[in-house]
């Protein structure tokens, strides 16, 4: 179980720096922040919604 484990973590910390090595590591965060920025602000919404 152990093994099992620490191998996903090995292969997702692999793919992680694939991702960083990347030409397109730019605009898988721009990508990100994105998305991130847009769900943020409906969240900040909903809240406002919900106090007024």
């Amino acid at each position: 179980m152990f093994y099992i484990s620490s191998y996903k973590s090995y292969y997702l910390m692999e793919y992680v720096g694939f991702i960083a090595k990347s030409e397109k590591r730019q605009l898988t965060l721009k990508v990100a922040f994105c998305i991130l920025s847009q769900y943020l602000t409906m969240i900040v919404f909903q809240f406002l919604d919900f106090l007024f």
